[in-house]
């Protein structure tokens, strides 16, 4: 009986191994940092302090890294830092108020994630799995000492630093308690207390945090000066549609006939309507009624805008500023509108897998050149053709990984990634994610599709989209992982 309730959950858990985000994919203030198939890393953007010279050796002996399971640009800073493969954290750039360590002495000395915020940088040891903070001074952290988890996930915003709990491993458990501490003057540091209290992650963004919770619904917390929190897209399973201010006061008349989605629905296109500087762009590709209309999967929180993954089809959904301002005008310079809420459309008509948020850019990566599915033999960049490089020959069946897209404020070449790179990591490895925690890495889709269809800005509440079909399919570890796995619950 013991050995079946193991075996039990163990597949649970596998079976809902989809993963909200990821340590592979990290957009900063200026630049990006990202993993590729072959476990090398990038950064790019702005290069004013070093922030995107990655090192080629874990020390000074010249040790060379064989390959990094994460990586962080820092959230309004100039620095940036990343995890081997081996437990080896390294940090690079500037230095101004002691951001890239030395870290801590841990017992192992090893780590297994990081965060990097302004002036400041935490991570997870291996051991204890405790938070350590350097750098900047930041409220209610402990001043050279450890911040007790277990944690499975560290993210930091520019001035505040938030964790995901590991969860027990059970299969009912889909997530961990979360926390946040830090500066907090539009209460980004307080999360949410009703609900579900369970997370599956969290994303510090520079004034605000998103996060999925254990039920796969997104919320997001702080500053909601251009709607980045409360305009959160919702899909009406009933398709309910608001397309004018009239729809808007009509159904602001009868709000007791709508449900809470429809009331979601209405509210938000009331503020889309009477304040031009927000915006809302979603589409949402197949079935309204599915269940799993409203989950979320990666989740992102950027300078007063968010952006997720969204549905079955996994939609990018992004939300919150887009200041418009005449052309030529006093404020405009200031208050540019980058395009990162708007997306243009060559953004559309991907499947998603992780989107990540800088302050004016944002980068995902797409499953559109995901190995085992489609073709990966060429990558193209414009008029060029490249050949594939770094590509691992056997990847493993629970690897996914595709094309990265950037968009917003080009400034700094921080939405060029390198154009020889392929194929890069959504991912970390199976054995990374358990090891990281459950809650780290829970459930998310089980449905995924082909055909996208058009997606376009919404001024009032109502996705712009045309629906497609959806097919099913389930996300499983690699029978090797799992025969390991069986092996240990047999023998344990």
């Amino acid at each position: 009986a013991g050995l079946a309730a193991r075996l039990a959950c163990l597949l649970a858990v596998a079976a809902s191994l989809a993963r909200a985000d990821t340590p592979t994919l990290s957009a900063g203030a200026t630049h990006t940092c990202a993993i590729d198939a072959s476990d090398a890393a990038h950064c790019w953007g702005e290069n004013s302090r070093g922030q995107i010279d990655v090192p080629t050796a874990s020390d000074a002996a010249g040790t060379p890294i064989t390959g990094w399971r994460a990586v962080a640009a820092s959230k309004g800073g100039c620095h940036s830092c990343g995890v081997t493969n081996e437990g080896d954290l390294l940090c690079w750039g500037c230095d101004d108020d002691g951001e890239l360590g030395p870290p801590p002495e841990v017992v192992g000395r090893r780590w297994v994630a990081v965060a990097a915020g302004k002036g400041f940088t935490c991570a997870i040891d291996a051991v204890a799995r405790a938070i350590w903070c350097w750098g900047r001074f930041l409220p209610k952290m402990p001043v050279g000492g450890a911040w007790d988890g277990p944690w499975a996930f560290v993210t930091a915003g520019e001035d505040f630093v938030c964790a995901v709990a590991r969860d027990d491993g059970s299969a009912s458990s889909r997530g961990g308690r979360a926390q946040c501490k830090g500066w907090s003057p539009f209460g980004q540091t307080e999360v949410p207390k009703t609900g579900e209290t369970k997370w599956r992650f969290l994303s510090a963004g520079f004034q605000h945090v998103c996060g999925v919770d254990a039920l796969g619904a997104a919320r997001c917390w702080g500053s909601d000066l251009f709607g980045e929190t409360n305009l959160v897209p919702v899909v009406d399973p009933q398709g309910a549609t608001v397309k004018t201010i009239a729809d808007v006061v009509a159904k602001m008349e009868n709000t007791d006939d709508l449900s809470d989605t429809e009331t979601k629905i209405v509210k938000h296109a009331a503020t889309l309507t009477s304040f031009t500087e927000t915006a809302q762009t979603f589409s949402y590709d197949g079935d309204p009624g599915d269940s799993r209309a409203n989950v979320w999967g990666s989740i992102a929180a950027g300078n007063h805008w968010s952006c997720g993954v969204l549905g079955p089809m996994r939609s990018l959904a992004c939300w919150g500023k887009k200041r418009k301002y005449e052309p030529g005008g006093v404020v405009a310079p200031l208050y540019d509108e980058y395009g990162v809420v708007s997306f243009p459309n060559d953004v559309c008509g991907n499947r998603f897998l992780v989107v990540a948020a800088g302050a004016t850019h944002a980068c995902a990566v797409t499953d559109e050149r995901e190995i085992g599915g489609l073709d990966v033999s060429t990558y193209t960049n414009g008029s060029e053709s490249f050949p594939p490089l770094d590509v691992p020959e056997e990847a493993p069946s629970s690897y996914e990984g595709g094309r990265m897209v950037c968009w917003g404020d080009a400034s700094g070449g921080k939405t060029s990634p390198p154009p020889l790179v392929s194929e890069w990591r959504a991912w970390p490895t199976s054995a990374d994610a358990f090891d990281l925690g459950v809650a780290f890495a829970p459930s998310a889709f089980a449905a995924t599709g082909a055909n996208h269809g058009s997606c376009g800005a919404s001024t009032s509440g109502v996705p712009y989209a045309t629906t497609t079909r959806a097919v099913a399919r389930r996300t499983l570890l690699s029978w090797f992982t799992m025969a390991l796995f069986l092996m240990f619950l047999m023998f344990a």
